[in-house]
């Protein structure tokens, strides 16, 4: 049995809340205001950050 991942969200393995999460960053909110948008702990906000610079290789981050 082949399970495949649903068609919205998984871009270069991120889920739904790191899609989101992108989306808010690009338009300037700041991880308190992502974790108020997204009913989420400011230090799981953090981790999500966290995986997502490493996930996307990105090498500057400006929050």
């Amino acid at each position: 049995m082949n399970k495949e991942r649903p068609i919205s969200g998984y871009i270069m393995g991120m889920d739904d809340y790191e899609i989101k999460m992108i989306k808010l960053i690009a338009d300037g909110f700041t991880h308190i205001e992502i974790g108020e948008k997204l009913n989420l702990k400011t230090s799981k906000v953090l981790n999500l950050r966290k995986n997502l610079i490493s996930k996307t290789r990105t090498k500057i981050s400006l929050h």
